[in-house]
């Protein structure tokens, strides 16, 4: 049904339209990665003001909160706060996962 390199291509798009959509507000926030050395990882963290956004993105229609697990293992600078994350996902509405975390459908990027 999908093929190999799809969640990586899915990635690439959310990647693009992220920076497109705060470029085109005027916003230029820091947005990288996270990876460890023991394998969890956070697809993209968006740093502004202080705080960490943590942003998976899932070729799943029906995301969770654990898929956002990678995101509590993030060590942080002194004075950076880790903030509730974001999963995007081919969901058609937003779902809240808990704990203030939430999953927003792709297509609205």
């Amino acid at each position: 049904m999908y093929g190999a390199m799809s969640g990586a291509i899915l990635e690439t798009g959310a990647y693009g339209q992220l920076r497109r959509s705060f470029a085109n507000r005027g916003i230029r926030p820091r947005l990288s990665y996270y990876r460890s050395g023991n394998g969890a990882e956070v697809d993209f963290v968006l740093e502004m003001n202080g705080k960490l956004y943590p942003i998976e993105v899932k070729r799943s229609s029906s995301p969770k909160l654990s898929d956002l697990r990678s995101a509590g293992t993030m060590p942080l600078a002194p004075g950076v706060e880790l903030q509730s994350g974001v999963v995007l996902c081919t969901a058609t509405e937003i779902l809240p996962l808990g704990k203030g975390n939430y999953a927003y459908p792709i297509s609205m990027l």
